[in-house]
């Protein structure tokens, strides 16, 4: 069983600006699955479109809320596959800030980007993969056809700098704190 507490980790570790990620779908995954934070389990949130898998872990920056309500999601950029529920150290390197539009309304829907960090060689989990242009390129033309096989629309706006990355955790921190208080 997994724990209740994975949700109220907080956001960074403490004294810095390393995030910590919980996986909800590994990489290679024919399956989203999405954390219950009441129940404290994973769930089967829904098969994805035919062909396709996540190229990537998947996952969400606890104590965070973004503009659909939902964590902040995370690209985890990495080679090795990471079993669901795992809390990965992550650092920043972007954000794929975007629009995504259901049913003709249009939220920001962006995702970090990250990569693992390894807390015994206190750098880079190896083999580290190069954030080119051509990967941006391909991120974006996933999440784009992902979301476009559901009916969605996904408008990538651009890629910022980890710098950024950090600013719009840190707002996504205070929305998820505001919530709670409403």
């Amino acid at each position: 069983m997994f724990s209740p507490g994975i949700a109220s980790l907080p956001s960074f570790l403490p004294r810095t600006d390393l995030l910590n990620i919980v996986v909800e779908t590994p990489l290679g995954a024919t399956v989203k699955l999405k954390y219950d934070d009441a129940a404290g389990v994973f769930r089967t949130h829904k098969a994805m479109p035919l062909g396709f898998e996540f190229p990537f872990n998947f996952g969400f920056v606890p104590g965070t809320a973004a503009q659909d309500g939902d964590p902040l999601d995370v690209l985890l950029l990495s080679s090795h596959g990471i079993p669901v529920g795992t809390v990965v150290p992550g650092r920043i390197l972007s954000v794929l800030e975007a629009e995504q539009t259901e049913k003709k309304v249009k939220n920001r829907n962006d995702r970090v980007i990250a990569i693992p960090w390894d807390m015994v060689s206190h750098g880079p989990m190896l083999p580290k993969l190069s954030f080119d242009p051509a990967l941006k390129h391909a991120i974006a033309m996933f999440f784009r056809k992902y979301n476009e096989a559901q009916g969605k629309g996904f408008r990538p706006l651009r890629f910022t700098s980890a710098r950024r990355g950090i600013q719009i955790v840190r707002k996504a921190m205070k929305a998820a704190k505001n919530a709670e208080k409403a």
